[in-house]
């Protein structure tokens, strides 16, 4: 988490990707997209989300311009999260669909997970509560396919809040419990904590 640093390394990678002569034009162009990526990723670290969308927009026109449609994938995820952290819902709805397309059309089931996830968030904050469902139930699916049992926790923590939004309490308290016992598990004291609240403001709910 030494971002600073990070980010001096990158100003570095760019200057030599300049000086290089004997490389093909696209294999620098490719090494400059990755570069504005990582720049991207630290912004959005450090909560610069303006400063964030502008690098990974530099990365995403080099992909565009390179027809690397793969990659664009990532890239239009990350500006997905960005426009999200900025408040602009339907933007970031837009900019996941872009890249769950990219992810269907080249078979990357796993990858799919975290759009579906990131796609339940947004409606979520929309309060179209049955379709976060939908989509956190797709990620879920997925997760457990692959046996990802660590990322299973916070989609089980959402459709718990998705299904106490719905007001089927007894769903919620489930899905709850599903995911405090993997983070018990895997020792995820931050992740327990926001469970047994949300347990708690159940509780009170239902007085």
């Amino acid at each position: 988490q030494q971002y600073k640093e990070s980010q001096k390394s990158y100003e570095k990678t760019l200057q030599i990707y300049d000086l290089l002569e004997n490389e093909e034009e696209a294999q620098k162009q490719f090494g400059k997209a990755k570069t504005y990526y990582g720049f991207g990723r630290v912004a959005q670290k450090l909560g610069e989300f303006e400063e964030a969308r502008g690098y990974y927009q530099l990365a995403l026109d080099i992909y565009i311009k390179y027809v690397d449609r793969y990659e664009q994938a990532d890239v239009y995820h990350q500006l997905g999260r960005v426009a999200h952290k900025l408040g602009e819902f339907e933007e970031a709805r837009s900019y996941y669909q872009l890249a769950l397309d990219i992810f269907i059309e080249y078979g990357d089931h796993y990858s799919q997970a975290d759009v579906y996830h990131q796609l339940g968030y947004v409606v979520q904050d929309l309060r179209e509560f049955k379709e976060a469902r939908g989509y956190y139930q797709l990620a879920l699916d997925i997760f457990i396919e692959y046996g990802d049992r660590y990322s299973q926790a916070d989609t089980y923590h959402e459709l718990g809040r998705v299904a106490q939004k719905l007001g089927e309490f007894e769903n919620a308290r489930r899905n709850y419990q599903q995911a405090l016992e993997i983070d018990i598990e895997y020792n995820n004291l931050d992740s327990q904590a926001s469970t047994y609240g949300q347990l708690g403001l159940l509780a009170e709910a239902q007085e």
